[in-house]
């Protein structure tokens, strides 16, 4: 009787074009390589190519750089435990009848029953829209980020904002030029948006409620 050959997966030809996987399994790969299974044969030899020709590719060093500003790597994450905490403090909180200035307010729309939140923080003011989700698609939290008195010309371009629940970062973006950011708006859920300002040694923590509060005025 012969033999059914048992095949590897496309996934698992990837892993090992690019050195990847256990020594026992590179060995049996390698093994069904050399018994002569063509279908097996000819998928190597394709991710071959195709990782042959992405270590080709070099992209500009412009973008590179950009890249590595806005996506830290997580191995490089403990400058944000080096940072010092200072937690924001709510100021008011009012209908939403404002549009903070720069490229994405351009197409926010005032939105019934949202909410325009101010919060300070030392030298810093955090404006956020809390726009609710609508019939179809998730609401969206828009925030600003400035500095007054002497630290109005700070840049804000890439500072890492993230939004905190049960203790897990749940989800990240960095900030424009205009220390502008969007992120979802979490639903019924009580959360912790944080900014790092790492040239400033500054991590931001503002308490975030998305259910009813008690206003100020």
């Amino acid at each position: 009787m012969k033999r059914q050959c048992i095949h590897f997966t496309e996934i698992a030809w990837a892993d090992f074009a690019r050195g990847l996987g256990t020594a026992a399994q590179r060995l049996a790969m390698q093994a069904h390589l050399d018994s002569g299974c063509q279908p097996c044969v000819g998928i190597f030899r394709k991710l071959c190519d195709v990782f042959r020709v992405g270590q080709m590719a070099e992209a500009p060093l412009e973008v590179v750089e950009r890249a590595i500003a806005i996506f830290p790597h997580a191995a490089d994450r403990g400058w944000l435990e080096r940072l010092e905490t200072v937690v924001a403090e709510l100021v008011s909180n009012t209908q939403l009848e404002w549009r903070p200035a720069g490229v994405r307010s351009m197409a926010l729309d005032v939105q019934v029953g949202g909410e325009r939140r101010l919060y300070r923080a030392g030298g810093y003011w955090i404006d956020l829209n809390l726009d609710p989700p609508k019939p179809i698609g998730a609401g969206e939290l828009v925030g600003q980020i400035s500095a007054d008195g002497d630290d109005q010309r700070e840049s804000f371009d890439g500072a890492l904002v993230q939004l905190v629940i049960a203790g897990r970062t749940r989800e990240e973006t960095p900030a424009n030029r205009f220390g502008e950011f969007v992120l979802p708006l979490p639903k019924g859920k009580a959360a912790t948006l944080r900014i790092a300002l790492k040239d400033a040694g500054r991590l931001i923590e503002l308490p975030l409620q998305t259910g009813r509060q008690n206003r100020k005025r």
